[in-house]
């Protein structure tokens, strides 16, 4: 599958403003661990605090101190849950006048789901994901052990992050099975739906770099759509609105899709640095916590941002493939001066071609492409570039 990320390179010149990032100091400087929206109700957890805001996040104020980190949020009407890293689940039955631990022992609550009157928790270790039928009082297993960051619930299936993947169940949450394996790498904080599509974000450990996925059959598989430059990089939260697509990126900033997710530009302009972590939508403005300060933007100043702005490349160039030698997938970046048809196709070694990745214009700019060998040989293949006449090519390694 192709991915294309248009790195939009921007520059403060007259007369354009800057997108209207404005620092929300209603709010304590801190990590926001997770969130629940509930109309222009909305509660965030802010270290070991909860944060209300009853006008679509214009005031907020502060609902729960907890004794410890208080990792997940969920709200029910009057009834709100708040699950702490190692000192167990605790509930309020009024809006938050007063708590009471209903659950004093159990360690690592990580997000909460709620589907009528039942209530999905995903914790760590051999704890997993868990449903309640009684308001948190009592807790049974499902056939998902291990750490669930995230639970989902689409249509008449449930979707759920874990380490190492994505987990599916048909059979209202009782029984899960893996659908994308990231082999005990990564983990899944987010999945949305956009039309009949599926976007996950993914956390890779080690050195490597977050990714993107896309599911186009109800989350029976997976390809990969987008992968973060550098390293230490990943993707937190997913956002969806007006059929674009918002994804944060610690280390790169927040990206943007238009088309469904097969082309991705940064939208940085005016961002307070570039490591957003969780972020969500309400009532027309982004919420991002950037790195433990938490801000908010008009979405469409978001997406104005951009508008006015050049590609800016000097002359052209194909870059070498990164990772490389790769299994299975590598990035391909490169340049051009101006807008031209562009044709970049790989080829093995006896000269058959074995994929084009781009047949098409596209303006000025710097560009990557995602290439997937998962159904080749190990091998050097040659991939070339093709634009006004210039053409240009690199050798890469696949071992598997």
């Amino acid at each position: 599958m192709r991915v294309l990320i248009v790195f939009i390179i921007l520059f403060n010149f007259p007369g354009i403003s800057n997108a209207q990032w404005e620092r929300v100091t209603d709010i304590p400087i801190g990590r926001m661990n997770d969130y629940c929206i509930n109309g222009s109700k909305v509660d965030i957890t802010i270290d070991n605090k909860i944060y209300r805001s009853t006008n679509s996040g214009v005031n907020w104020s502060l609902l729960y101190t907890g004794g410890e980190r208080i990792n997940a949020v969920e709200t029910d009407g009057d009834t709100i849950y708040a699950g702490m890293n190692c000192q167990g689940l605790a509930r309020s039955t009024n809006n938050g006048l007063n708590w009471v631990t209903i659950v004093p022992n159990w360690c690592y609550w990580y997000t909460f789901l709620k589907d009528g009157n039942r209530l999905f928790a995903g914790r760590y270790a051999q704890q997993g994901i868990m449903i309640s039928s009684n308001n948190g009082m009592n807790w049974t297993n499902t056939s998902a052990l291990g750490y669930s960051p995230s639970i989902f619930k689409f249509d008449e299936f449930f979707l759920a992050g874990s380490k190492p993947g994505i987990l599916k169940s048909t059979d209202s949450g009782l029984n899960w099975r893996t659908t994308l394996d990231l082999f005990e790498a990564g983990e899944v904080p987010d999945i949305k739906k956009v039309g009949a599509d599926f976007i996950a974000s993914c956390w890779v450990s080690g050195v490597d770099r977050g990714r993107i996925y896309k599911s186009s059959n109800q989350g029976e598989n997976w390809s990969l759509i987008l992968q973060a430059t550098g390293t230490y990089n990943n993707f937190f939260s997913i956002v969806i609105k007006n059929s674009s697509i918002y994804a944060s990126c610690s280390g790169n900033g927040i990206y943007k899709s238009t088309n469904n997710g097969a082309t991705w530009f940064l939208v940085n302009q005016g961002i307070p640095n570039i490591a957003p972590q969780k972020m969500f939508e309400l009532n027309g403005y982004l919420f991002v916590d950037f790195n433990t300060q938490f801000y908010k933007c008009p979405i469409e100043n978001v997406i104005s941002s951009i508008s006015n702005y050049s590609s800016i490349v000097k002359g052209f160039e194909l870059y070498q493939n990164y990772p490389n030698p790769f299994n299975p997938a590598t990035t391909i970046k490169f340049e051009i001066q101006q807008k031209s048809f562009v044709k970049l196709t790989v080829f093995d070694l006896t000269g058959q071609e074995i994929k084009t990745l781009m047949n098409e214009d596209i303006g000025a700019g710097s560009y990557q492409v995602s290439f997937d060998g998962k159904n080749l040989s190990s091998g050097l293949y040659i991939y070339k570039i093709e634009s006004n006449g210039v053409s240009d090519s690199k050798k890469m390694l696949l071992i598997k």
